[in-house]
């Protein structure tokens, strides 16, 4: 069955452990954040993040590689990669990609 997207144009398969490894290539692989400039509806799709098109920014702009680290080390100090699922990652995730997802107050809380 194919899940809809939510509210946000968003539909995810990845992992926690997967979603990791995306956040932490962000964050010191050059050539992986040129792949996801260049291509980000394949490179998210290859890794089970499907964006709606009216979503995704054109053209992409990664943040740098310093404040994608410390979106990583804020949400590792906060507990909310704590979470079992991989919902606040790939939020995480989108605040890089797309530019902005809304985080509620409670998420970054937990």
């Amino acid at each position: 069955m194919n899940t809809p997207m939510d509210d946000h144009g968003l539909r995810s398969r990845i992992s926690p452990e997967d979603a990791d490894r995306f956040l932490d290539r962000l964050a010191s692989d050059d050539e992986f954040r040129s792949s996801v400039e260049q291509n980000p509806h394949g490179v998210l799709g290859a890794h089970g993040i499907e964006v709606a098109t009216s979503k995704m920014p054109d053209p992409v702009k990664l943040p740098s590689k310093d404040h994608v680290r410390s979106v990583i080390d804020t949400a590792n100090a906060s507990g909310m990669f704590g979470e079992p699922d991989s919902t606040p990652r790939v939020h995480a995730i989108m605040m890089c990609v797309v530019g902005a997802i809304p985080f509620v107050a409670s998420d970054l809380q937990r």
